[in-house]
């Protein structure tokens, strides 16, 4: 057998990401192992493979009383490139990691690459074992990808499913709605283009704000037509997720400044994984006492769904 490739195609903020989340959780018990790889460009696909093995490691680690790295090492493929902490001595870890996926023993892991849009910087068959016997899930703007590979395209929403959706993140129940707020959440999710992303931020910020539909559609009005003066040169869909976008940033800022800063300072770092405690060092803020305002600041982000805190 060899290894099945399946790419998920579409527009970006049509929600291929969340599929391909809703599918490892559905089917974890199917495979051995899950691997998430940030492939949007070869340096977050290098260090998404570096922290794999790390955790592989560290696994293994935690088996035994007393860690013997050595050992690890030769059982995972890897002798002699390991320390006695259990850290690489070579900095390609990826290809180790190509390796053990490539080994004999191992043939139900599952292995998601995923917003892999740049296909010229890096060619990802160079991070798929060809000898070995597993799953691939890709994730892409970019449909040429799909040359060679099993395929499906992302579709966007139906107005029925874009409108539910839109209720479910503002918390509103269509039976008490009236009709000029249904003609509006319609209008929304229309004007949205019927893209996950965007009437998931929209729904939030409704709820955040205990705003109406009618409200938002204005605002977002108003905010569409600003970035089509400033001649801001996108495509439909980046515009609607981005106005979206905005407008939960700007009711950010406006409620808490430093909850905004941290959001932008979100914005420089990988999407994964990010410590807590180096972003509160780096915002000076106190590690404990009465009030814990980091808490206070992530709370009003996950509130408006452009952060989750990882359990």
């Amino acid at each position: 057998m060899d290894v099945i490739q399946v790419v998920l195609y579409g527009m970006g903020g049509v929600g291929k990401t969340q599929l391909a989340l809703e599918y490892t959780y559905r089917h974890r018990g199917d495979f051995s192992a899950v691997f998430w790889i940030n492939a949007a460009s070869e340096n977050t696909t290098k260090l998404s493979f570096a922290h794999i093995m790390q955790r592989l490691i560290q696994h293994h680690a935690k088996l035994c009383d007393k860690p013997d790295y050595t050992r690890i090492g030769r059982l995972l493929g890897m002798a002699g490139k390991l320390d006695s902490v259990g850290m690489f001595t070579t900095e390609r870890s990826e290809e180790q990691h190509i390796e053990w996926l490539a080994a004999k023993d191992n043939t139900k892991w599952l292995l998601v690459f995923d917003n892999l849009d740049d296909l010229r910087s890096f060619n990802v068959d160079d991070y798929i074992p060809s000898s070995a016997c597993g799953t691939v899930i890709i994730t892409s703007r970019r449909r040429e990808i799909v040359h060679g590979r099993k395929w499906l395209e992302v579709e966007q929403m139906q107005k029925i499913e874009a409108e539910e959706l839109l209720f479910k993140s503002a918390k509103r129940d269509l039976e008490k709605l009236t009709p000029d707020e249904k003609q509006a959440a319609a209008a929304i999710v229309q004007k949205l283009g019927y893209l996950p992303l965007a009437i998931d931020q929209a729904g939030a910020y409704i709820y955040a704000l205990d705003s109406s539909f009618s409200r938002y559609y204005i605002e977002y009005e108003d905010k569409v037509t600003y970035l089509l003066s400033t001649e801001w040169k996108v495509g439909n869909p980046d515009r609607a997720v981005f106005a979206a976008w905005d407008l939960s940033f700007n009711a950010i800022q406006k409620q808490n400044s430093n909850a905004a800063e941290l959001l932008l300072l979100c914005g420089l770092l990988d999407n994964n994984d990010i410590c807590e405690e180096l972003l509160q060092r780096g915002m000076k803020l106190p590690m404990n006492g009465m009030y814990n305002y980091f808490a206070i600041y992530v709370m009003i982000l996950t509130k408006y769904t452009i952060l989750q805190i990882q359990a």
